[in-house]
Parts: C-alpha cells; structure tokens; sequence
C-alpha cells in the first residue's frame, strides 16, 4: 500500500498532460510497425493482444457506454474457449501475443462458468511450462457489482490472472452512481473489496488496477478530493485516468471528448494493428471499442485466430489506415478516440 496522495498526484499529472500527445505518439509507431512488417516480416508479429468476450451484455446502463443492450445476449462457449486455449498452446505463428483480455463490452462476471474459464487458463499455463514455451499474460475487467464467490474462489486457488482491474468512475461515490447508472457504491466497495482479497491470497497475486472515468466538467485531481474513494483507490497497485469518449463515433453525448490533435488523414491505430477481439458469440472484431460488432471480419472457430488476424477484410482495413484514407473505412471514419 502506499501513501494516497504521492501515489494518486503523479499518476494524475502523467494522464492529464500526456494522453492527448499518446495518440500522436501511437500513429507513429502505427506507421513504423506496419509498414516495417509489410516490407520485411511477418505480420503476425504485431498481434499482441486478444479479447475474448465473456458475455455480450451488462447489468449497468452507464452513461458513457455505447453498448446496445436490445441486441441478443450471448455468453462465449467453454468448449470453444477450451479449444482456443489448446490453439494458443500449439499454434506456433501466436508466439507475439502479449495480452489475453478477459472482457470487452459486456459485463464478464456475469458469465456463470467465468470461474472454468479461469480453471482452464491455469491448466493452459502449466502445460506451457510442461512445453517450454511462453503463455501471454492474462487481465480481468470487471464492473464490480456481482459477486460469486465461486468465482473469488478461482482468483484465490489458481494463477489465472496477471492483472485484476475494475471500473471505478466519477471521483466520489456521488458521481461513480451518476455516471455508473444501476451500480450502488456500497455493493461496489463491499464486492471488489471482496475479490481483491481473494486474489491476493493466491500464490502469486496479480496486479489490481483501479480505471476511473471523468465526466467533461471534472479535472484529474478529482479523485484526490474525495476521501472515500482515495482509501479504495489507494489499496490498488496502480491506477489509470481516462476521458469520457465517442466510442468510434457510436455515441452522441452531451459533451466535447478530449478532441484528437491530429486530422482523420494521419490517424494510425494502434488497436487495428495489435489487437483481435472475440465477441461472446464468437464473431470476431478488430477493435474493443466496437462493442457492437460493427467491424466483424469472420467468427472463430470456423477461422483460426491467425486466419483471423490474416483476413482479407482486416488487412484491407490496415492498408487504407496506413495510407491516410480511414474515411473509406467504415468503422474508423469517425472515430476521436485513437
């Protein structure tokens, strides 16, 4: 644990002043990796990171989610993800992922067999030590509303998780219960206090992480000023800042996002380049801001993860990225996020 106001000052400081900058920071490196694999590598080499998507809707309704709750519910299959844990053991071209994600739109501890899924990832690491190879590090978003103790149990009895993180906006548990509409601070607090103590008796307890939103008309230092949310916050290792944004232009809001310094013609994306997202119904997606499964390029498993990453669409999607033409692709042509 560390003294609240050293450890929430300095992160606050980076966050408010560096984000806008990170964006133009993140098109370089965007133009650089692709354009250096296109030419001399294989572009498998920048797929770092996989979402798999629990269940594809939520108990909150919270005012900064572009999340359609009237679309089907649906909850990722065990045998499917049991299959894709084996093809992450075996498939060779996966050896650059860094990150498998444990959550996307929907709310993930809703999920009832989320405690098998973290049975089998567990599993999944000792036969990649048995084999000698590397296994990504695995990280868990959570609302922290539901409570299953089922599930505290697996946080505590295997080394599923690397990184525990939950939602926690607002700056005081007035605004967390504005903008998280449905959550009540009581549960939230009793809840991730909860499974924060579960995951910590693990043998090797992963990093907890708190992320906080800020509406338009609060500053970073917002999270200092209320003391019972600097006492939650200040038992989590670590902690990010974020802005309230349109969601790749899926959402209309009644405020003015942290507008992106550079014009939609030298926008790169450090999402579309690393990253693949199953949705819970196994269609698969290239961004974790498409909640909604605009941008779905095939479905798992009738496509390998690598035939995934490959597919004509998503490279199709890469080139006019790289190009300056994201006006052409739908699911970017509007997006201010990154």
């Amino acid at each position: 644990m560390r003294k609240v106001k050293n450890f929430i000052s300095k992160r606050v400081n980076a966050n408010s002043i560096v984000w806008p900058m990170a964006r133009v920071a993140s098109t370089a490196l965007f133009q650089y990796r692709y354009l250096r694999f296109q030419k001399f590598g294989n572009p498998l080499n920048n797929f770092h990171e996989l979402y798999i998507e629990p269940v594809s809707y939520c108990n909150l309704r919270c005012r900064f989610c572009a999340l359609e709750h009237s679309k089907p519910k649906h909850r990722f299959d065990l045998v499917v993800f049991e299959e894709l844990l084996n093809e992450l053991l075996t498939d060779r071209r996966l050896t650059a992922l860094q990150w498998i994600h444990l959550h996307n739109g929907g709310e993930s501890t809703l999920h009832p067999q989320l405690d098998e899924m973290l049975y089998l990832i567990d599993e999944a690491k000792k036969k990649a030590v048995k084999l000698n190879k590397s296994f990504a590090k695995v990280s868990l978003l959570s609302n922290g509303t539901v409570y299953r103790p089922k599930l505290a149990d697996a946080l505590k009895t295997t080394q599923a998780v690397d990184l525990l993180r939950f939602s926690m906006d607002g700056g005081s548990p007035e605004m967390y219960e504005y903008i998280r509409n449905r959550a009540h601070w009581k549960t939230f607090r009793e809840t991730v206090l909860s499974y924060m103590q579960a995951a910590r008796l693990s043998q090797r307890s992963p990093q907890v992480e708190f992320i906080t939103l800020l509406d338009k008309n609060q500053l970073p230092q917002t999270v200092l000023h209320n003391k019972e949310f600097a006492e939650l916050l200040q038992l989590a290792d670590d902690y990010e800042v974020r802005f309230a944004h349109d969601w790749g232009g899926q959402l209309i809001q009644d405020f003015t996002p942290v507008p992106n310094p550079l014009p939609l013609h030298k926008r790169g994306c450090r999402l579309l380049l690393h990253s693949l997202v199953l949705l819970a119904d196994g269609h698969a997606t290239v961004c974790c801001a498409d909640l909604n499964g605009k941008g779905i390029i095939g479905k798992y498993p009738d496509f390998s993860l690598a035939g995934l990453y490959l597919s004509a669409k998503r490279m199709w999607m890469l080139d006019k990225i790289a190009k300056g033409r994201n006006a052409e692709v739908p699911l970017c042509a509007k997006c201010e996020g990154f």
